[in-house]
């Protein structure tokens, strides 16, 4: 065991990551049904799709607007779409609308609104959840900052100054590193870009992965944004020395130099 700093491989590093990624979806999904249950998401959609497919077919939309099959009709289209519409088209879309807003009380796009903030809020909370398990109970656990694949691939974490990650740093790189920056800014981003596609959003979604790509080849100990925001590094436990503490390792540099320093009148 070396006390210098011996750096998990990339190989080790990303086998470790891809096991505990699929973890990650598993348990995500397993949370985002839970929770879309609880809220009762698709009985919310399924009133926005009823009253649509009537008012669509009941004012004549269908012969305007084909229908995929297998899908259920819809009444919120482009303004492009709608421009390109006759006369009577227009007529017919505007009271469908109408006939909408009166039977739900709001707009179909309100609606729309209101189920993708649904989505995103069971995406957010399954994430947060699954993340807390896997990356925040699951270390504490195993001690070490390691997670399932970490445990199976011999890699661990620790702090940049040769000590054992306590709870703090682990949480900060868990939960503000992973879940929110790593995790959340991208799911924000892409349901941001589902509901209003434009460039700027797929150009910041791009920015942020080449950054990671950037961190991992061009710092000292081939960091993430979690590893930088909680002052961690990943060792190869094989042959790292972790410290409970500061000054134990203190003691340990200190005991190393007598020996050497004994060695050296020989």
């Amino acid at each position: 065991m070396i006390y210098d700093l011996q750096k998990a491989n990339i190989l080790k590093r990303f086998s470790a990551f891809l096991l505990d990624f699929i973890l990650l979806c598993i348990l995500t999904t397993g949370f985002v049904a839970l929770i879309s249950w609880i809220i009762d998401y698709d009985g919310k959609a399924d009133a926005v799709s009823s009253v649509e497919s009537e008012v669509f077919y009941k004012y004549g939309m269908d012969e305007y607007f084909s229908v995929e099959e297998g899908k259920e009709p819809t009444i919120l289209y482009t303004k492009t779409e709608y421009d390109q519409l006759p006369e009577e088209g227009k007529t017919a879309y505007n009271n469908a609308h109408i006939e909408y807003a009166e039977q739900r009380g709001k707009t179909v796009r309100d609606d729309y609104i209101y189920l993708y903030g649904l989505i995103f809020l069971s995406v957010s909370l399954a994430f947060f959840f699954a993340t807390l398990i896997l990356e925040f109970i699951l270390p504490l656990i195993l001690k070490h900052g390691r997670t399932v694949g970490k445990k199976i691939f011999g890699v661990g974490v620790m702090l940049i100054n040769g000590v054992k990650i306590n709870t703090v740093a682990l949480f900060v790189r868990a939960m503000l590193g992973k879940y929110a920056v790593e995790t959340m800014v991208p799911v924000f981003l892409a349901f941001m870009f589902l509901i209003s596609p434009n460039l700027i959003i797929m150009l910041v979604l791009l920015a942020l992965t080449i950054l990671q790509l950037v961190l991992i080849i061009a710092t000292k100990n081939n960091s993430l944004i979690h590893d930088i925001l909680s002052s961690t590094v990943t060792v190869d436990m094989a042959t790292q020395m972790i410290f409970d503490s500061p000054e134990q390792l203190l003691a340990y540099k200190e005991d190393l130099s007598k020996k050497q320093a004994e060695q050296s009148k020989y």
